[in-house]
């Protein structure tokens, strides 16, 4: 019962409620001591971690300026696409196509660049299948500035993500106006077809010439007509060229002194 309890630890003296209280105080003042030792641990870990960040952060800067500068400084059109979205673009894009800057491409689809709805899917059907096979692609196409008018431009992509849940990758493309060279070969193409047809009409007259015509180089037959070999009793042309003109010749001496 509580009135048998004994009271006497209440009184001043050894092993009573003054030195519970005494030890609960140093307990007390150690545990905090501890905490705000803690606390400055933190305070000096979060200092640290916040300028980690802040170094990293400058870095990722410099990287992002450096990138800029290269991108910017590039002689071929450059973009960035998500889900068919220009996402970056480079100077040099914008020029290509009329635009005053990248930032008039940004948030557009790749659509603007294609002559034709048409263009847009098939020629996008092609490419992203490449990139799902093998992540890199490259294509000629006939491509449409703002103004309307048309070139040739080669697209080369390569993908920097992997396929998410709708089937669609990021990818990095690199677009460059070949028109020069696609209309510098054409005109060789032309001048090769206007050769072959002059060298076919240079044979027909040749081999229908009723008298022998032989074209040579340092005393060498390059090409001879079908009379000449007639007249000198040999079955075609060709078994006269690179021959020397000796086999015209009676004797060396003829050879030497004719010729």
């Amino acid at each position: 019962m509580v009135l048998d309890h004994d009271f006497s630890c209440l009184s001043p003296g050894p092993g009573c409620l003054s030195d519970v209280k005494e030890k609960a105080d140093e307990g007390l003042v150690h545990s905090v001591r501890m905490l705000a030792q803690e606390y400055r641990d933190s305070l000096l870990r979060a200092e640290e971690i916040v300028g980690e960040l802040a170094a990293v952060e400058e870095k990722n800067e410099e990287l992002i300026d450096r990138q800029d500068i290269i991108l910017n400084n590039s002689l071929v059109g450059i973009v960035l696409v998500q889900k068919r979205k220009i996402v970056k673009a480079n100077h040099k894009m914008a020029e290509m196509f009329g635009y005053g800057s990248p930032d008039d491409l940004i948030g557009e689809t790749t659509r603007f660049v294609y002559r034709s709805e048409e263009d847009f899917v098939e020629i996008g059907e092609i490419i992203y299948s490449d990139l799902k096979r093998g992540g890199e692609t490259k294509i000629e196409f006939r491509a449409k500035r703002k103004d309307g008018s048309e070139f040739w431009c080669l697209l080369a992509g390569k993908s920097v993500g992997i396929e998410d849940e709708s089937g669609e990758i990021d990818s990095v493309w690199i677009l460059l106006d070949i028109d020069d060279e696609k209309k510098a070969m054409e005109t060789i193409m032309t001048l090769e077809g206007y050769n072959e047809r002059l060298i076919k009409r240079h044979d027909l007259i040749l081999n229908n010439s009723v008298v022998g015509i032989v074209l040579l180089g340092k005393r060498k037959v390059l090409n001879a007509n079908d009379k000449m070999a007639e007249m000198f009793g040999y079955g075609s042309p060709q078994e006269l060229i690179g021959g020397y003109t000796r086999i015209f010749y009676r004797s060396d001496e003829d050879f030497e002194g004719i010729g």
